[in-house]
């Protein structure tokens, strides 16, 4: 019996929701009762460096729970909430199922400034973009852009301010960037869609074009159709 095996013997996995059996972070039930959206309505984007953007989920409180909790982990465990890490990777993987083709030759996360990191303790795109990289078969290239300009945090800006706070924010790096291929760029969640773009623009400017932003979730507004 594998090392694996023994411990969910003597400790049994649950659904961190509900805390039901579960062999996955969410059982299914509490899966399907988050805000899943529909792909017409997830695949869109208005900026001319992305083809499309994807996000599979509404963000709503529930979602916005797991994710901040993940973010943003309690003084002390920083990195160590596995509950909420779990969930986050486990909605990634989610996500990367659910978009269509074509599969991404590259998965670029959206970095985190060196000042953010350190604060932090970690880098929370990254994991999010290695679990998707890891379920399509694709080549994870965290060093392909870096943020330059230390940013306010976008959750406190409008729309305007947002663009505004990113812009010139990223520089891509000759050495760790593809030549070619299939891109998803990897956030956490999309709401103006400011960050994306930004990242997106360095990235075509760079040569690439087929650029994809993927993220786990969206913030939905009354006029979207």
């Amino acid at each position: 019996m594998s090392f694996k095996a023994i411990l969910d013997f003597l400790i049994p996995r649950c659904c961190a929701a509900c805390a039901a059996p579960s062999q996955n972070a969410l059982c299914h039930p509490c899966l399907m009762a988050l805000p899943w959206l529909d792909p017409t309505h997830s695949h869109r984007s208005k900026h001319p460096a992305l083809s499309a953007t994807f996000a599979p989920l509404a963000f709503s409180e529930e979602v916005r729970k797991w994710i901040l909790r993940f973010k943003y982990p309690a003084p002390g465990i920083t990195n160590l909430d596995s509950e909420a890490k779990a969930v986050a990777l486990f909605l990634a993987r989610t996500t990367s199922d659910r978009v269509g083709p074509p599969a991404p030759d590259y998965v670029i996360p959206i970095p985190s400034h060196p000042g953010r990191f350190r604060e932090r303790g970690f880098d929370p795109t990254y994991p999010l973009a290695s679990e998707m990289a890891n379920r399509k078969g694709a080549r994870l290239q965290p060093g392909a852009i870096k943020r330059i300009r230390y940013t306010e945090p976008q959750a406190d800006l409008d729309a305007q301010k947002r663009i505004a706070n990113v812009s010139g924010a990223f520089i891509t790096s000759p050495r760790h960037l593809p030549k070619e291929g299939h891109i998803w760029l990897v956030d956490d969640v999309i709401t103006t869609g400011a960050t994306l773009a930004e990242a997106a623009r360095c990235l075509y400017r760079a040569g690439l074009k087929d650029i994809r932003g993927v993220c786990v979730a969206r913030t939905v507004y009354r006029n979207d159709s």
